[in-house]
């Protein structure tokens, strides 16, 4: 069927069976689209669906006032995560100038997590070529779980700071002066 009412009042769309208010079974394509929400307007404010409950509100939408339409999740008001057509993703900011753009004005903070502590936390940098991470490497040779190292281009760790503040280093420190 491709609408159905139950007696309890469940309403079902592509299916006999609704086991929620609204419940929509799309076509079994590949590409089959399940739910559109359309305006005819395109070049207006922003399209997008509103969740509530009690007095706690949610919607995701695609903001037609900004440029190119980018997609957007809020429950401040503001846009709490922001998808920019580009790809570049915005966490407090409507216009995400890098792949991920962080903005608050309260301390931030990113907090990378993994439940096993003998496996790696850790942030890398790469160009194509070279590589340079940081973070809490307890699967690296010399580096113990709790243990904070950054690795540049090898697998010795160029700097180790050990728990109880110690340090280890990897090669030569050089120390300038600066003029003072």
């Amino acid at each position: 069927p491709r609408f159905h009412i139950e007696s309890g009042g469940n309403i079902g769309i592509g299916t006999a069976s609704p086991s929620y208010a609204l419940d929509i079974t799309g076509p079994a394509t590949e590409n089959g689209s399940t739910l559109r929400l359309n305006d005819a307007v395109s070049s207006k404010n922003s399209k997008h669906l509103l969740i509530q409950r009690a007095s706690s509100t949610a919607s995701i939408g695609i903001a037609g006032s900004q440029a190119n339409d980018p997609l957007w999740i809020t429950r401040s008001g503001g846009y709490d995560l922001m998808v920019a057509s580009g790809g570049n993703v915005g966490i407090g900011t409507a216009s995400p100038s890098r792949p991920l753009h962080i903005d608050t004005s309260a301390h931030t903070y990113v907090r990378i997590e993994s439940a096993d502590t003998a496996k790696n936390s850790a942030i890398e940098f790469f160009d194509g070529t070279n590589y340079f991470y940081s973070g809490f490497m307890p699967n690296e040779s010399g580096v113990s779980a709790g243990e904070f190292a950054i690795y540049s281009g090898s697998s010795v760790a160029s700097m180790v700071v050990k728990q109880n503040g110690d340090a280890t280093f990897a090669g030569n420190i050089t120390a300038d002066s600066g003029g003072t």
